[in-house]
Parts: structure tokens; C-alpha cells; sequence
């Protein structure tokens, strides 16, 4: 769900501005050492102390696009905000919208070391064969129109055997919006039953 093998193409103000400044982002992923520093940093913002909760809903949506969970959930779903994903996730993130979608980079020596060259290689989708449904939409921030046809034109033709473009999916919709479950979740456990009896 909102795949991308390109993140050069940013729809998001912010994410543009932490990308072409790494020094800034790469000091904030040094202040907040993990995710579990970044819930009291949302929690005036969007958590049940509500001081400024206006901003909660326009601040994701500038960061993804479009945002329709229900406002009694907000604080919840942004108070696990961003689970399952780590620092180092976030600054190789933040490599690949600078330098595409390549290895992480650790810099000339560290390379060397992990690759045997001095830049990290690029990935090579070439061989994968996992059968994929795709599901993107154009109001993701985070995934765009354009990355959504590099990621089409890098993956082999074969494994892609479902292409689904949703109106009015931000990023955090395919996981935290009301209609998820009913556009994809429902098709996807259907689509895995039907690869498992194949």
C-alpha cells in the first residue's frame, strides 16, 4: 500500500524542506533518539491534553495528504506515531529522497566496508517475482503520481497483478482511515486466499 522505489518527488512542503536541509533533520533524529520520544512531542499538538489540537489534523496532512480518521481517534492513532519504523529507517529515508533509491549510506570508509564501493549501489528489482497488488492514490504527499510510475517501471511487469488507484487516500489513510478496511483490507484477504488456494 502506497508504494514508492522513488521518493525524490515529495508532495509535502516539510518533508521537501527536512530533505533539503539534512543537517536539521539529521540533528532532530539525534535530539529524539527513538520513537518512543515522539509521542510527548505530539501529545500538545494532537494527544488528550488537546492545548493546541487544531494543528493535530493540518500538520499530518501537510506531511501525507489527505487525513479522515475520525477526530475521537486522532489522538490515539498519532499517539503511536511512527510505530514499527526506527531512526536509521528515517535517515535512509531521507538519503533516498536526496540520492534515489539506493543502499543505505554510511558515509566513504563505511561503504567500503559494507558494499566494497565508495557510494552505496542502487537496488535492483530486476528479480523480484512476489505477485503484488498495488493500491496508491494521488492525494498521498508521500507517494506520488510520478514515483508511483518509476515504481511501475522498475518492478518486472509479472508481479504486479493488481494496480489500484484510491481517491482521496493520504499516506496515513491506507492504515488509519475509516474506509480502509472496506477498499482494501477486505480485497487484500480475499487476494491472499485465492494466491493460497492457487
Amino acid at each position: 500500500m502506497a508504494p514508492s522505489l522513488d521518493i525524490e518527488h515529495l508532495g509535502s512542503t516539510l518533508m521537501q524542506l527536512s530533505v533539503a536541509v539534512p543537517e536539521a533533520t539529521e540533528l532532530f533524529l539525534d535530539v529524539v533518539p527513538d520513537q518512543t520520544w515522539w509521542s510527548p512531542l505530539l501529545a500538545p499538538i494532537c494527544g488528550p491534553s488537546l492545548i493546541i489540537k487544531p494543528l493535530c489534523r493540518p500538520f499530518f496532512e501537510e506531511i501525507a495528504g489527505t487525513l479522515t480518521v475520525e477526530e475521537n481517534l486522532l489522538s490515539l492513532v498519532t499517539a503511536h506515531f511512527p510505530a514499527g519504523t526506527s531512526n536509521k529507517n528515517w535517515e535512509h529515508y531521507m538519503q533516498m529522497a536526496r540520492n534515489g533509491t539506493r543502499f543505505f549510506d554510511y558515509g566513504t570508509n563505511g561503504n567500503l566496508a559494507a558494499y566494497g564501493t565508495p557510494y552505496p549501489r542502487a537496488y535492483n528489482f530486476s528479480g523480484y517475482s512476489v505477485p503484488s497488488s498495488v493500491y496508491f492514490s494521488s492525494a498521498d504527499k508521500l507517494v506520488s503520481n510520478y514515483a508511483i510510475e518509476i515504481t511501475f517501471s522498475l518492478l518486472p511487469p509479472s508481479s504486479i497483478v493488481k494496480k489500484r488507484n484510491l481517491t482521496g487516500y493520504g499516506h496515513f489513510e491506507f492504515a488509519w482511515g475509516p474506509q480502509a478496511k472496506v477498499d482494501i483490507y477486505n480485497e487484500i484477504i480475499a487476494d491472499i486466499n485465492t494466491l493460497e488456494g492457487m
